[in-house]
């Protein structure tokens, strides 16, 4: 959004319609204030449509082809604002899920996440997690290590792209994966075996202490 610099009260000019349900023809909510508070009878336009505020600040638009538009509020004795919106003809939810067996989700080892739509995969799909990423192949299967134990958000994103003569936006996926301790090996061999040793020295010394009374 962009607003001069000068004396007068400025217009805020925003989107409240989700981004994934800025669709062609169907309808756009945008909301418009001055100072935090709603500004009524403020002219929201874009390509010579408009619609005019209401007493809460809202105004409705619709747009009949996809693509990026600059919607402009004005009103006499204020500041103009524009907002850059893009409009799309599709929105596709993004799935995730961990295909590595969960026994192998310990740190330090590649896990496996593959991403799909309507169960086909989904090539160009960032899978990510603090800071950390990874691409989706052809396959719509992208790999992470992580370094540490813990429990972990990993999302899926898409950007929004052309396709056929098509604008879509994709609406990300989350997942949540609990990543072990990474055992060392032999470690649970060992422990069994002190588990045993230790029972049997109980069972001698109860046998031992038995014989001198």
């Amino acid at each position: 959004m962009n607003a001069e610099n000068n004396d007068e009260a400025e217009l805020n000019l925003d989107v409240i319609t989700e981004k994934h349900e800025r669709l062609v023809n169907d309808t756009i909510d945008f909301h418009v204030t001055v100072d935090d508070e709603p500004e009524a009878n403020v002219t929201v336009w874009f390509n010579g449509n408009e619609a005019m505020t209401d007493e809460d600040g809202n105004a409705t638009l619709t747009f009949d082809e996809a693509g990026t538009y600059n919607v402009t509020a004005e009103k006499e004795g204020f500041v103009n604002d524009t907002y850059s919106l893009d409009v799309f003809n599709n929105a596709l939810e993004l799935e995730i899920e961990v295909i590595t067996d969960e026994e192998d989700w310990i740190e330090g080892e590649e896990i496996k996440f593959h991403v799909t739509i309507d169960d086909e995969a989904v090539e160009n799909a960032t899978v990510w997690f603090n800071g950390n990423e990874a691409m989706t192949d052809e396959d719509g299967n992208a790999t992470l290590t992580f370094d540490e134990a813990g429990t972990f958000t990993v999302t899926a994103e898409k950007d929004d792209e052309w396709v056929n003569d098509e604008y879509i936006t994709y609406v990300s996926d989350t997942i949540e994966i609990e990543i072990e301790d990474e055992e060392i090996p032999g470690f649970t061999v060992i422990m069994a075996l002190v588990a045993i040793l230790g029972a049997v020295s109980a069972v001698l010394a109860f046998k031992y202490k038995k014989q001198n009374n």
